[in-house]
């Protein structure tokens, strides 16, 4: 009787829920394929995916195997955009061993970060300069690689653009390992030069520390995070630490400058691998905890001064898994504070690779409404593919619409890995919305703004969300009037997107360039 319950309760849940593939892109939702590099097929890994807040355009970026990459641009629509590259692809391959880590939306093209290898054992982080059409901008840098050589022994994890348009780079600093500091941290600024005010930050707290990743919080000071290993007692213990712009350790987060979450079990061993702001500044790190031999997705939420929201979860801590063994690859939140999660798994006896999105609601509490399935989760299934293909979700990404885009690798469908795309309509947005176009009614000047923007509308405004180039919310503003006046002159120079909520249900999004 209980597992008739349960189908029901998936059944019903399925029929008034919102969640499903969008339609509009590439007709199924989903997007596949495979990429030559150098006329070979190789296997690719699709790292990450970024949305192009001025055109709509989706961006994703492939490696293959520490030669060199590619970036394939879609139309909101899914298909290729034709303008960039060879069909939308753009080869990219610098004259020097290479990973690519992330990229990130310039005025003029794009920013891909990593690590060069220019000789055995020397790891140096590294931005790169694309132009729009896809070309190396070779006026910058050494043909358009700025490569921090003095740097020589952080191997790269992540990289995370801020507010300000800073790159924040982490990883592990091989080097000193046991003896010093292990977990590394440095900054580019803006213009792609090694922002040498906050110079490179490393760190050791137990015989193996290691920054997974860094965020750039809207006040300018950056949290670093990640894990640290003691051997003595055999736990891996996640944290979060915090540094001043320039360079310092900001000793007014937490305990001098640390947080040392405590999940609600006796096991931890538990790690962080991203975070993110909410519209209300509140701090949302994501990593894993380990129940042997069942892992969990792990949220902590707190303020900006490291002060844990008790209120969140059970006193603070969130706990959801789709399968037995799993990663947490991204975590977003809506301007409602509702929670999504990418997780990438398998079960305790397959190996086969899953990859599911979960959503919590504001409180920490699972959204069961959320599924195609299980209660709480979406799982990516990919046509032509069959219960032993790994699917295996990498990046995730939110557009100011509220839809969810993935990227991953996925096996079966031809004689290599192939990438994947895909685009979910959650159930955060109204089941039904009115498309009619509302683009001429809705006017931004000046753009490019320097001090002030003034947005006019016909219909009235009763909500605006000012998001960053890389989807941070920046402000959250109510009106109930046709038009507004919002000054910029304190934005760091870049991209920005505004949603605006209007009374007749519509919803409309815009940019701007801040110069």
């Amino acid at each position: 009787m209980k597992n008739i319950y349960l189908i029901g309760l998936v059944v019903a849940a399925q029929s008034v829920c919102a969640q499903h593939y969008d339609e509009t892109f590439n007709g199924t939702g989903v997007v596949t394929g495979f990429t030559t590099f150098n006329g070979i097929n190789m296997i690719e890994l699709p790292i990450d995916v970024i949305y192009e807040p001025g055109t709509e355009k989706i961006i994703m970026m492939n490696q293959f195997n520490g030669a060199g990459g590619t970036l394939h641009r879609f139309n909101t629509d899914g298909s290729p955009d034709l303008s960039f590259g060879v069909d939308g692809v753009q080869e990219i391959e610098p004259e020097i061993d290479n990973r690519f880590i992330n990229v990130f939306p310039k005025p003029d093209g794009y920013a891909i970060a990593g690590f060069v290898s220019p000789a055995y054992n020397v790891y140096s982080p590294f931005v790169m300069h694309i132009n729009y059409d896809g070309s190396t901008d070779t006026d910058f840098g050494v043909d358009g690689i700025n490569a921090i050589n003095s740097i020589d022994s952080l191997i790269t994890y992540y990289a995370s653009m801020g507010n300000s348009g800073k790159i924040s780079i982490t990883g592990w600093d091989y080097k000193p390992f046991f003896s010093e500091p292990a977990a590394g941290l440095m900054q580019f600024d803006a213009e792609g030069n090694y922002n040498t005010a906050f110079g490179y930050e490393t760190l050791g707290i137990e015989e193996f520390t290691q920054f997974h990743a860094a965020y750039e919080l809207a006040d300018g000071r950056t949290i670093a995070y990640g894990s640290t290993y003691n051997i003595t007692h055999d736990t891996t213990i996640g944290f979060v630490t915090c540094y001043l712009e320039n360079g310092l350790r900001d000793e007014s987060f937490g305990v001098d400058g640390f947080v040392f979450p405590k999940p609600e079990s006796p096991y931890y061993n538990f790690q962080f691998y991203r975070a993110t702001q909410g519209a209300d500044g509140s701090i949302y790190l994501a990593g894993i905890k380990s129940n042997n031999p069942v892992y969990y997705l792990y949220v902590v939420k707190m303020d900006v001064n490291g002060n844990i929201d008790e209120s969140f979860g059970t006193n603070g801590n969130a706990y959801v898994n789709a399968t037995d063994i799993t990663e947490c690859r991204q975590i977003v939140v809506t301007p409602e504070n509702e929670i999504y999660l990418l997780s990438s798994g398998h079960q305790q006896f397959d190996a086969t690779l899953q990859t599911h999105i979960l959503k919590l609601l504001a409180n920490g509490e699972p959204d069961l409404s959320f599924t195609n399935g299980l209660p709480g989760s979406f799982r990516i299934t990919i046509d032509e593919t069959d219960d032993g293909d790994d699917i295996d979700g990498h990046q995730m990404i939110i557009q100011p619409d509220g839809k969810l885009v993935v990227t991953g690798e996925v096996d079966g469908l031809s004689g290599n890995t192939d990438y994947f795309l895909c685009r979910v309509v959650t159930n955060s947005l109204p089941i039904a919305i009115n498309e009619t176009d509302v683009k001429t009614q809705i006017s931004l000047s000046p753009n490019p703004t320097v001090n002030q923007f003034t947005v006019q509308s016909q219909e009235i405004i009763n909500k605006c969300v000012i998001y960053s180039a890389n989807g941070a919310v920046i402000n959250s503003l109510y009106f109930n009037s046709n038009n507004f006046n919002y000054n910029t002159a304190d934005l760091p120079q870049g991209l920005y997107f505004i949603k605006l909520y209007l009374q007749n249900n519509q919803q409309e999004v815009l940019s701007f360039i801040k110069n």
